[in-house]
């Protein structure tokens, strides 16, 4: 199976989201907060976001102070930290994860690059139907959904393979969803940072209804 590399300082993020059974992985929690954070909704709501990761209430806490750790460490710690990928100098990165050519390991991969789009486009429309983007954002988040449904249908192969295939095609297809997973990141940036431009400029100029995530 594909082994994750996540920084040393995520893991009491990851152990806050096992502890309250939080249903969103932490790879999609990173890609819904950018997604919040850059979206042209105003004002950025970032409790609310962090809300949605339950469903939109809180978790039960059995004290304030478990309140206070959960949103110094996902608000003041993973929030704060991932908005300076609004500046073109520090693009965003999407998981890492070193890929065998084995069914198992390429899954984790289109899944994890699955939940990673719909975590960004979540965070990007938040509760809203529709927005009206930049035309650079439009086109990008067009092609997210697209990559959405490319790796869902790599996902389907996989659970579902051919009696006939053998595994010779496997390596070339760690390679191809590598390169893809590069789109998709480069995708996500351009997404970015043409929001932040719109947020200076107001350039906004073309409507998208929100993607159905199913």
């Amino acid at each position: 199976m594909a082994k994750r590399k996540l920084a040393k300082d995520h893991g009491e993020v990851i152990a806050l989201l096992d502890r309250y059974k939080c249903s969103v992985p932490f790879h999609a929690v990173r890609t819904r907060f950018i997604g919040s954070i850059c979206s042209p909704v105003d004002p950025v709501a970032p409790l609310q976001t962090l809300k949605n990761l339950w469903g939109g209430e809180f978790p039960a806490f059995d004290a304030m102070e478990d309140v206070n750790h959960l949103l110094n460490t996902l608000i003041n710690g993973l929030w704060n930290e991932l908005t300076v990928h609004q500046n073109p100098d520090h693009p965003f990165r999407l998981t890492p994860l070193t890929t065998k050519p084995t069914p198992d390991s390429l899954r984790l991969l289109a899944l994890t690059r699955q939940q990673e789009i719909e975590g960004f486009v979540e965070g990007v429309f938040g509760h809203h139907e529709s927005l009206d983007f930049p035309e650079s954002a439009h086109h990008a988040m067009q092609v997210l959904q697209d990559l959405r449904g490319m790796f869902s249908g790599v996902i389907h192969l996989l659970d579902n393979p051919n009696p006939q295939d053998d595994d010779s095609s496997l390596p070339g297809l760690v390679t191809n969803l590598n390169e893809v997973s590069r789109i998709l990141e480069a995708e996500m940036n351009v997404a970015i940072q043409s929001f932040a431009r719109a947020r200076v400029q107001g350039n906004v100029s073309t409507s998208m209804t929100k993607p159905t995530m199913h």
